[in-house]
């Protein structure tokens, strides 16, 4: 707002709009004086108006001098606004993060004007999630010691502490080991006794009430802790703590804590330690795995030189061949059972292997024995009693003189080496689908609120304080939905699926919130929606039907094409006992040989439109997870689509 739009408003209107802001507001001499707040900045700070009245700016600006102040100020005065991000302090010592917008009128000798709201809460969230990709990215490249320290020292960063530790605990003999400290710890504060260092429970400090109550446990006087047995020789000296249990199959299998915070710590550095923590274990348990695979390659390649594992000898001159007995137990089959190397158990053997592997098997064989060429295969395998395995085969030539006498090889169940494989690889499609999370679900609230906000100064310039509320209810709305999906996204994160409590869902109030939300994008596209009237009630989550109901409209609007008069209706429709919900458009349509293909993960029909294809499949999973099934009608090309979904399973 400009220095000639306040003239425009009526000062009795201007007035009541600052009393009655849910910003904080000041008015600020050029000289730095604090002239004018309201009752939202007081609540703010924790100083009464008269405190703050004649008060230096710099006084409550925790992010600059009085030099930085005037020179913000200036920049105000030369620009006619500002919008910033900086600190204020509280009464109370503690630091609240700020975003300010800023503009200067020239009446009555020149002042600055400042509305102020705290951004405290976005921001640690905003940190966390940047935390997470960070140790996510670290992760792939370091070792798992490496990737506890960092850990620590992001958890250290987010809240202000100045010492960090990471113990593994095993739940049978309530033992714990220390596996990590903070970069922090190990060089400026502690000298005890290191990483491995065992601590069984029983014998442990109140560093372990975590463990004993099962919850996170805050000591902020740590001094006055009358059950406290003291810290070893050369242990940092303890102010305050904050220590979290993680928690797996109902089990705690380790504890992250921090230290020594210069203020309390609260349950923001909970939240904050809590979801480091399980992201740090998740990403501990694939290490491991990772690890587990490497050792079991090493021993693998042992075994194989030493014939102890699934071993077999195949002697050309006689046409002969041994098996040791672990290729008896690999193939289900009693020793002695079969004629090794007649041409029965030749084919037989051919025969585990699917069809389309035997000829691979067959040609690696011939040239070991005719060329001497070893081979290495992992191939899928299906054993005399029917069993689906995953086997590593390998062969090496025995030469004498210049030709091959026999061929030795081992054979190897690898099932589980495969199947751990796969669980890492749905790990990382878990750590994918959050990272489309955090850009796909917050976009369209963020274009809300771009486009409303920039409508609110449009109105304030007119001086339609009314309208300018209405928008600023419209942007209240969609910043809380953002707020709303930040917490569960964390909570997704550190938990996969993450499911509330289902409840009594009225669809109605649930597509009017959608709609309102999305109406930045469905405005700029001049889109036509209709609702049917009475959509009946489901039960479920709330917030994840909505996701269904917001990434529907959502694409219904990517893919609307250049439809002249382009429309969505959202509707209902009984099929014997279920209530089918739809969402349905005049765009382009889609052709039927790629209906059930759509929902597939990274899917997208058109390679130039926006997004990551991952919509409908996140739409999918969640129908499923809630008992219920989706597909889509659609004639093709130019005639539209309707996407049906149910929730829940028929009959409930």
């Amino acid at each position: 707002m400009t220095a000639n739009s306040y003239k425009q408003i009526n000062s009795d209107d201007l007035r009541t709009v600052i009393a009655t802001s849910m910003d904080g507001f000041l008015q600020v001499g050029m000289d730095g004086t604090i002239i004018e707040v309201n009752d939202s900045y007081c609540q703010l700070v924790g100083y009464s108006r008269e405190q703050l009245l004649n008060m230096h700016l710099s006084s409550v600006d925790a992010d600059g001098s009085n030099t930085d102040v005037a020179q913000r100020m200036e920049q105000t005065v030369q620009t006619g606004a500002l919008r910033f991000e900086t600190k204020h302090r509280h009464q109370n010592g503690t630091i609240i993060d700020i975003e300010a917008s800023a503009n200067y009128s020239s009446a009555h000798g020149g002042s600055v004007f400042f509305f102020v709201r705290a951004i405290s809460f976005q921001k640690r969230n905003r940190e966390i999630i940047e935390a997470r990709l960070r140790l996510i990215e670290y992760s792939h490249k370091n070792s798992l010691c490496e990737l506890l320290r960092e850990t620590l020292d992001e958890a250290e960063k987010l809240t202000g502490s100045c010492i960090g530790f990471y113990h593994f605990m095993d739940a049978n003999t309530q033992i714990l080991t220390l596996q990590a400290w903070s970069t922090k710890t190990a060089a400026e504060f502690c000298k005890a006794e290191g990483a491995g260092s065992h601590y069984p429970v029983a014998q442990a400090g109140v560093w372990v009430d975590c463990i004993h109550e099962r919850r996170p446990v805050i000591h902020n006087d740590y001094a006055s802790l009358p059950h406290r047995k003291g810290l070893p020789e050369g242990h940092a000296a303890v102010v305050r703590e904050l220590v979290v249990p993680i928690f797996r199959v109902g089990n705690i299998v380790a504890i992250l804590g921090v230290g020594n915070k210069q203020t309390d710590y609260d349950r923001q550095d909970v939240e904050v330690i809590t979801v480091l923590a399980d992201l740090a274990w998740e990403v501990v348990e694939r290490k491991k795995a990772e690890e587990e695979l490497k050792k079991s390659e090493v021993i693998l390649n042992s075994s194989q030189h030493l014939a102890k594992v699934g071993g077999w000898q195949w002697d050309i001159a006689h046409q002969s061949m041994i098996w040791t007995e672990e290729t008896y137990r690999i193939h289900d089959v009693e020793p002695g059972s079969i004629i090794l190397g007649s041409s029965k158990h030749i084919e037989q053997s051919l025969n585990c292997y699917d069809p389309e592997d035997r000829q691979t098997v067959m040609s690696a064989f011939q040239c070991c024995v005719e060329q001497g060429e070893e081979y290495d295969l992992e191939l899928p395998f299906t054993t005399a009693a029917g069993r689906r395995l995953w086997i590593r085969t390998t062969a090496k030539p025995v030469w004498h003189e210049d030709r091959v006498v026999k061929v030795i090889g081992n054979i190897m169940d690898i099932t589980e080496r495969k199947q751990a494989e796969k669980k890492l690889l749905e790990q990382n499609v878990e750590l994918e689908r959050f990272n489309y999370s955090v850009s796909h679900d917050l976009k369209s609230p963020l274009i809300t609120i771009q486009g409303f906000a920039s409508r609110v100064n449009k109105h304030l310039e007119r001086g339609d304080i009314t309208q300018a509320r209405e928008n600023m209810t419209l942007i209240e709305g969609a910043a809380s939905k953002m707020m709303t999906l930040l917490n569960d996204l964390l909570k997704l994160s550190s938990g996969g699926t993450v499911m509330n409590p289902p409840s009594e869902i009225d669809m109605n109030q649930l597509v009017k919130e959608v709609l309102a939300l999305l109406a930045g994008p469905l405005g700029q596209n001049n889109i036509e929606v209709v609702v049917q009237t009475d959509l009946p009630s489901v039960k479920g989550d709330m917030l994840r039907v909505s996701q269904i109901v917001q990434n529907l409209v959502e694409n219904a609007v990517k893919y609307m094409g250049d439809q002249t008069a382009p429309r969505i209706e959202v509707g209902t429709r009984q099929d014997g006992k279920e209530n089918v919900f739809f969402v349905r458009d005049n765009g382009k349509g889609i052709e039927p040989r790629f209906h059930e293909h759509i929902f597939g993960l990274f899917t997208k029909l058109d390679d130039a439109s926006e997004g990551t294809g991952i919509g409908l499949a996140l739409v999918k999973r969640i129908i499923e997870v809630h008992g219920g099934r989706i597909w889509v009608e659609s004639d093709g090309e130019g005639n539209g689509s309707r996407f049906c979904f149910t929730v829940g399973r028929r009959g409930d």
